[in-house]
């Protein structure tokens, strides 16, 4: 659909003369003002954002570096521009919805250090084009060469209805032109994972559900499984968080295994005591019997040393303080072994 602007011009056409203004509506202005054009060759143009007291929006001329931000669109205005042509974007129902939300919790939570993941940012890809893919990763802080944010490096795009076909006819061309490294595809109803590939001219390559992405923006690689099954995201985040060893479940992690020792050397203290007591025990009966001139083997003496029930020690040796033959206490003794 083409764009009427207010002063009746309109958006440039296949074949129109390179020296040509490109006209763009006004940035938050009203339909009825007459939209700036674009930089024409030699001549310097700004315009500010709405609410903006300072610096202006540049607008870019051609063979002109844009910097991401350079706006086109209205951010949270449900539009986007490709090649000039202003689109309406609305919002997804639960077959796209759902999905990206799950990769953007997987991504995020992937990220290498000195990364931000996003969803939804607007990004100008060239002079005519300003739209959002559903989850991207760039470097946090400020690109010197623009005084803005990074590019981003890696981006993702959640296909519910739309084709591969569709991705690769517009969007992905215009995101591997402005710089960005990685793109990828997940198809919801096909369940794939595709990377666009720069090979022969470009194409699509499928991941399978048993490899994992890795790339320097992430420090926990992307399970593709993951991606397409909600059912595996909450391992792959606990993954993720061990990898990152993440301060509150090391401080949770740490506390359990301190709990879990106390809880052996108690266990390991109250058995060493009642070994010493069984020992004990024994001890005091074989100095009954020999007390008594009562001889015991060695495999009967063994036996006595070995045990550890200490009920049946001091009943023992309550009756060896009054036997006069260990018959008894042996009776009982082989029913031990």
């Amino acid at each position: 659909m083409m764009v009427a602007m207010a002063d009746k011009r309109k958006i440039l056409e296949p074949g129109s003369p390179a020296d040509a203004s490109y006209d763009l509506p006004a940035y938050g202005s009203p339909p009825t003002e007459p939209a700036p054009a674009i930089r024409e060759p030699g001549l310097p143009a700004s315009r500010r954002a709405p609410g903006r007291k300072h610096a202006g929006v540049r607008l870019p001329g051609r063979g002109e570096r844009l910097a991401p931000d350079d706006r086109l669109a209205r951010p949270e205005a449900g539009e986007e521009y490709l090649d000039g042509r202003r689109i309406e974007v609305m919002a997804g129902d639960a077959g796209h919805a759902d999905p990206q939300c799950r990769l953007a919790v997987l991504v995020g939570v992937c990220l290498a250090p000195g990364y931000v993941a996003s969803t939804e940012l607007l990004t100008r890809t060239d002079v005519g084009s300003d739209f959002a893919t559903d989850v991207c990763v760039r470097r946090a802080g400020t690109d010197p060469d623009t005084g803005g944010r990074y590019l981003e490096e890696v981006a993702f795009e959640v296909a519910h209805t739309q084709t591969r076909a569709d991705l690769e006819r517009v969007r992905v061309p215009k995101l591997v032109a402005c710089g960005v490294r990685r793109i990828f595809a997940v198809l919801v109803l096909e369940g794939a994972v595709l990377e666009w590939s720069r090979a022969d001219g470009g194409r699509w390559e499928a991941w399978t559900s048993e490899e994992a992405i890795r790339d320097p923006v992430f420090l926990q690689p992307l399970s593709v499984r993951a991606i397409l099954d909600a059912a595996a995201v909450d391992q792959e985040v606990s993954k993720a968080q061990l990898a990152k060893r993440e301060p509150y479940l090391m401080s949770v992690m740490e506390e359990r295994e301190a709990r879990s020792e106390a809880r052996g050397e108690a266990r390991g203290e109250a058995r060493g005591e009642a070994r010493g007591r069984a020992e004990g025990l024994a001890e005091a009966i074989l100095r009954v019997f020999k007390s008594h001139g009562i001889t015991l083997d060695a495999e009967n003496r063994q036996a006595l040393v070995a045990c550890r029930d200490t009920a049946l020690l001091r009943r023992w040796l309550d009756k060896a303080l009054v036997a006069d033959s260990a018959a008894g206490i042996l009776a009982e003794l082989d029913d031990a072994k």
